[in-house]
C-alpha cells in the first residue's frame, strides 16, 4: 500500500478522520457503497498509518459466524505433538533434574504412557514443594499435561480472523456483497 498513489479528495480524508476518530474511540464503524468506492483502501491506508495489522474479511451467502469467530477442527500433526514430548521427556533426562530426588521414574518417551511419567512428577513436586529446581520441573511438567491433553483431544479450537484481530488490537474490515447478509453475520454474533 505504501508504493501506491493515492489521491486525496476532500470526502477521503474526510472518511480518514473520522473512521481514525471511531478507532481511537474503540466504535465499530459500517461502510456502505458501491464496488471500488474506496472502502477498504481508506482501511488499508489508516493500517498502514497506524502501524497495524489489516484483517480483510468478505462475506457471501454461505458465510457463517465460525468464519468470523473460530471453531473446533480436527486435530492435525500429531506426530509433532509426539515429538515435542520427546524433547521434554529428553530435557528431564539431559538436565538430571530428578537425579537429587533419588526416584526410580519410567522416562518413557511414549506419549501414551505420559499420565503415569506426569504423577511421577507431581509427586516429587508435592513432596519437595520448596527445592529450587522445582520450577524448572514444574515447567517441564506443564508442557507435557498440555502436549498429552492435546494430543488425546479429537479437535482443537482456532480463533477466527476476526478474535485474532480483537486480541491483537488490528483493524477489521468486513465486505459484503449484500446488506442481506450482513444482517445475517449479525443476528448470529
Amino acid at each position: 500500500m505504501k508504493n501506491r498513489t493515492i489521491t486525496w479528495t476532500q470526502s477521503m480524508w474526510r472518511l480518514f478522520f473520522l473512521i481514525e476518530r471511531s478507532c481511537k474511540l474503540r466504535e465499530p464503524v459500517l461502510f456502505v457503497g458501491d464496488t471500488g468506492g474506496g472502502k477498504t483502501t481508506i482501511c488499508q491506508l489508516l493500517s498502514d498509518y497506524k502501524e497495524l495489522r489489516l484483517h480483510i474479511l468478505n462475506c457471501h451467502q454461505y458465510t457463517e459466524t465460525s468464519d468470523f469467530l473460530g471453531g473446533f477442527f480436527p486435530v492435525r500433526d500429531r506426530s509433532k505433538l509426539v515429538t515435542e514430548y520427546e524433547n521434554q521427556v529428553n530435557q528431564l533426562k539431559c538436565s538430571e533434574i530428578l537425579a537429587p530426588f533419588g526416584q526410580d521414574i519410567d522416562l518413557s518417551a511414549d506419549i501414551g504412557r505420559a499420565e503415569v511419567l506426569i504423577k511421577s512428577i507431581e509427586e516429587i513436586l508435592e513432596k519437595y514443594k520448596n527445592d529450587s529446581v522445582i520450577g524448572v520441573l514444574e515447567q517441564i511438567r506443564n508442557n507435557m499435561v498440555m502436549l498429552y491433553q492435546k494430543w488425546r483431544a479429537i479437535f482443537v479450537w482456532q480463533d477466527g480472523p476476526l478474535v485474532e484481530a480483537m486480541r491483537a488490537g488490528n483493524i477489521t474490515p468486513t465486505t459484503c456483497r449484500n446488506l442481506k447478509i450482513l444482517r445475517l453475520v449479525d443476528s448470529n454474533s
